[in-house]
């Protein structure tokens, strides 16, 4: 009994992981998607400090002691 419902369970996950994949596949390419995505990334942008850390200009800049 609990063998079957945990293969029915995992049958749905499964399902459930396909059409997400599915919709994301088809989603993707329209502006709507480009436009949430940016909206993410913005707010997801800002830290505790402001920045994502050292900033340089070329990688020669860096300096191994």
């Amino acid at each position: 009994m609990a063998k079957a419902i945990l293969l029915a369970l995992l049958k749905v996950l499964m399902i459930i992981i396909f059409a997400g994949w599915i919709a994301l596949w088809l989603l993707k390419p329209t502006n709507l998607w480009t436009r949430k995505w940016k909206g993410a990334e913005d707010s997801a942008r800002h830290t505790v400090f402001g920045y994502y850390g050292m900033y340089l200009e070329s990688p020669s800049e860096l300096v191994f002691a």
